[in-house]
């Protein structure tokens, strides 16, 4: 009807929607009918009916995880609209920019685009927009652990945003801080900060960003030595997840779940005269939660999920002195880390497995293990926090290496040596949060630009 009429914008429009009715079920065959799309328009020269058809191709290689593809598109995308002069759709394609070079690990790429951003939002005289596409490079920064401009881009955000009343870009920038903070070793300002984003979202009625701040609480009690306070807060956040039906923030927090119970329970452990009984304590309040996170992870067909899943099982083994199925659940973890290119969550996992070995009475293979594998890899990563923990571990196991190995009773010399380190060393408490803070890269993309159509990682 739209061809029939002359209509060509609305035939571009259709044929796209044909695409995405295609895409549930044949891919190459939606991708065909956008190139189809795109050479009918080069042939009438239709500029903007040519860019619209490359952001439909950009979201189909996109739902197949066709990053460098999808950013091809992009950039055809963005070519076009330039000269058409439309700032809000270029400023849309820049943000889709961050999130492809994101997407591929580009990180000064991504800082460029949003640096493109921000100038352009700025040129346009739009505050608004301004806060969104400073938030969006703060966040950029934070992943090149340039901590203190990142600060800096935060806090200018979050003046924008409580300038011009904007609740929700409030709350995002506090979030930023709050994490930044973390990172910095700062939990008191941190603690603050994610306690205002909390209240900012609680007043919104917006369950998954309260969920986020109440987790980032967590986490910082949990570094901070607080295991009680850091359960009572990740209990509070799998509540509201749950309620949402963010499956994949319950598996992050059914795991920061049992990290804090095997914390909990090894700090009373120690302090106990009868440490076994304790003990006997994790298989309930820190394995149930492990294992419900890997039936979920694996459900959920999410390999980094399902990897941190299996190394929190064998933390939990770890702490209740069973050596070799700590030994078994770091092994299968090992795998997901490696297809993953998780290089921090390979080198918390050798170290967990080390440990495993150690208790096994393996010194040898343990000592190998970390100094072979373990520390190369973290100092090749820039990982300090692993490298300074795998080092305290080598000499903790060199120390014991003259005398008798520790068996496998529930002492409080055992539990002080094999359990602690485990949950020190979870591949999630290392650095920013990546998938988190790509989580409102996409987040704040449709705020910058104000549109429903930005086109989204997932």
């Amino acid at each position: 009807l739209a061809r029939t009429a002359g209509d060509r914008w609305s035939e571009v429009l259709a044929l796209e929607t044909l695409a995405t009715v295609q895409s549930q079920s044949d891919a190459p065959q939606a991708l065909h009918t956008v190139s189809k799309g795109i050479d009918m328009c080069r042939e009438a020269q239709d500029k903007r009916c040519e860019a619209q058809l490359h952001r439909a191709a950009c979201k189909l290689h996109m739902k197949g995880s066709e990053w460098a593809k999808a950013l091809e598109a992009v950039r055809a995308s963005y070519s076009l609209t330039k000269a058409l002069g439309d700032k809000q759709e270029e400023a849309r394609l820049l943000s889709s920019a961050v999130q492809l070079h994101l997407a591929m690990g580009e990180m000064d790429e991504a800082f460029v685009a949003a640096g493109q951003l921000t100038a352009l939002c700025q040129a346009e005289g739009d505050r608004h927009q301004e806060a969104w596409a400073l938030l969006k490079t703060g966040i950029v920064q934070g992943l090149r652990q340039e901590l203190g401009a990142a600060m800096s881009a935060a806090r200018e955000a979050l003046e924008h945003f409580i300038a011009i009343g904007d609740r929700s870009g409030e709350g995002r920038a506090l979030h930023l801080i709050a994490d930044l903070c973390q990172v910095k070793g700062d939990s008191a300002a941190g603690l603050q900060e994610a306690g205002k984003m909390r209240d900012i979202f609680r007043e919104m009625g917006c369950w998954t960003m309260q969920a986020q701040a109440l987790r980032m609480m967590a986490e910082m009690q949990l570094a901070d030595g607080n295991p009680k306070q850091s359960e009572r807060l990740a209990a509070e956040a799998l509540a509201l997840a749950r309620k949402e039906g963010d499956r994949r923030m319950e598996v992050q927090l059914l795991l920061l779940s049992s990290q804090g119970s095997v914390a909990s329970i090894t700090k009373e452990a120690l302090a106990a005269e009868n440490a076994s009984k304790v003990l006997r304590r994790l298989d309930e309040k820190a394995l149930k939660p492990a294992e419900e996170a890997l039936r979920l992870s694996q459900k959920l067909k999410d390999q980094s999920l399902e990897a941190a899943a299996l190394h929190a099982v064998g933390s939990v083994q770890l702490a209740a002195l069973r050596g070799s199925e700590a030994v078994a659940a770091s092994l299968k973890a090992a795998t997901l880390f490696e297809a993953c290119n998780d290089q921090r969550g390979q080198v918390a996992n050798e170290m967990l497995r080390a440990q495993a070995l150690f208790l096994q009475e393996d010194s040898p293979g343990a000592m190998d293990l970390l100094e072979k594998t373990t520390l190369p890899l973290a100092s090749s990563i820039g990982d300090k926090h692993g490298e300074s923990l795998a080092k305290q571990l080598l000499e903790q196991m060199r120390s014991h290496k003259a005398g008798p190995a520790p068996a496998k009773v529930a002492t409080v010399s055992a539990v002080a040596e094999t359990a602690a380190p485990a949950a020190e060393a979870a591949p999630q408490s290392a650095g920013l949060d990546v998938a988190m803070l790509e989580k409102m890269i996409r987040e704040t993309a449709a705020n910058a630009v104000g549109g429903e159509e930005e086109i989204q990682l997932d």
